[in-house]
């Protein structure tokens, strides 16, 4: 679009492109309902999506503020194998084509629920290019951090997904 069309919003939250200081960009991860009726926190992840956030823009002449985001594929704890059943941790993994690109999406910035709080999962090893700066584009798969806040502990703790 040309940017005398749309405003860009980048210190909302952390929507920052790649810079000198963070080259993979600086990006907050979000819980997003799909509709603005949400019963967000009583149903959990069950209806909504863990998204990160890339963008917040407003077409000009309109006072709708949306957004850009990059979706995530949730594996609840539950019946797994592996440390995430021990620890009660969602695995999150990004939602990708065939191609390998990153799906995305366009959603209204009041469908947003929440901030949340990834942690990067580096499997046996780690990716040697990781610094804070570049973990969480670098990385594929994370866990949804369930103890970041009293909020989203309870709302984690109430359901399956």
């Amino acid at each position: 679009l040309p940017s005398d069309k749309i405003q860009i919003w980048t210190k909302t939250m952390n929507v920052t492109p790649p810079s000198q200081g963070h080259p993979c960009g600086l990006y907050n991860s979000a819980v997003f309902s799909p509709s603005a009726e949400s019963d967000w926190p009583a149903q959990g992840l069950n209806v909504h999506m863990i998204v990160q956030l890339q963008l917040v823009f407003c077409m000009l002449g309109t006072d709708q503020f949306l957004t850009y985001v990059q979706c995530f594929h949730v594996t609840p704890p539950t019946g797994l194998r592996t440390d995430a059943a021990a620890t009660g941790l969602h695995i999150l993994k990004h939602a990708q084509r065939n191609n390998g690109e990153q799906i995305g999406d366009v959603l209204p910035l009041s469908h947003l629920r929440s901030p949340v709080h990834l942690i990067p999962h580096f499997g046996k090893t780690a990716n040697p290019h990781l610094t804070t700066h570049t973990s969480h584009e670098l990385s594929t798969k994370f866990w949804l951090n369930r103890y970041w806040n009293k909020q989203i502990y309870y709302c984690l703790s109430l359901c399956s997904m």
